[in-house]
């Protein structure tokens, strides 16, 4: 047996306790499960042939047999391994939803680079020339606006000006009408004097007429 292996068997088990499990003439590290070669550690296997099923005992839930590692209790976990586990998840989705994007694979300064020199600056330059083009637009606009506002100033002065142009000329018809009506009912009730006279003359024209027939038949 090595040197280092002695030692090992030695730390792990000491000499009362070895004499109890060392059932089958064998060494302990054997016993357990050591394998020399792997250089793994037996602490954490279960073998049916040693008595270690009976000793050892779990420090979660109290029963013999298995070690806390290999207990197979739910485990509450603290709340810093939460945190621990909502950041990893939320660093996760983040880089699931950036795979879709073409500058997922650059670099910080290759992005950097890249923004700088393509995207940025020429968006800027863009958005300044299509504001300095609004501004010109809005610019002749207001002046066409305050032309409209001054035709529109002056078109009312002279609607104005013809309504009481034409006001005063409803006026002085009106006033027309009312000599013409006026003279007309004049105009009629002569008409209807002087029928009266004609009907008066006819009546004295037949009654001569009359009289002058009977003179001549008596003569």
């Amino acid at each position: 047996m090595d040197f280092k292996l002695n030692q090992r068997f030695n730390s792990w088990c000491p000499p009362d306790f070895r004499k109890k499990c060392n059932t089958n003439n064998q060494p302990f590290f054997l016993e357990n499960g050591y394998n020399p070669e792997r250089s793994e550690r037996s602490d954490f296997l279960r073998v049916p042939n040693s008595n270690i099923v009976k000793t050892v005992r779990c420090f979660r839930c109290g029963q013999t047999g298995h070690f806390y590692k290999q207990c197979a209790e739910i485990r509450i976990k603290s709340k810093k391994k939460l945190n621990r586990d909502l950041e990893r998840l939320s660093i996760f989705i983040q880089r699931k939803t950036c795979e879709n994007f073409p500058f997922f694979n650059l670099d910080d300064s290759e992005f950097r680079k890249a923004t700088r020199a393509n995207s940025i600056h020429v968006k800027v330059n863009l958005l300044q020339t299509s504001q300095t083009k609004i501004l010109k637009e809005k610019v002749k606009l207001e002046s066409v606006v305050d032309l409209i506002k001054e035709q529109l100033k002056e078109n009312r002065k002279s609607l104005r000006q013809e309504i009481d142009f034409l006001k005063q000329e409803n006026r002085t018809l009106k006033s027309k009408l009312q000599k013409t009506i006026s003279k007309s009912a004049e105009l009629s009730r002569e008409i209807e004097i002087r029928n009266l006279e004609n009907d008066k003359l006819r009546e004295q024209l037949e009654r001569c007429t009359s009289k002058y027939q009977a003179w001549t038949y008596q003569n």
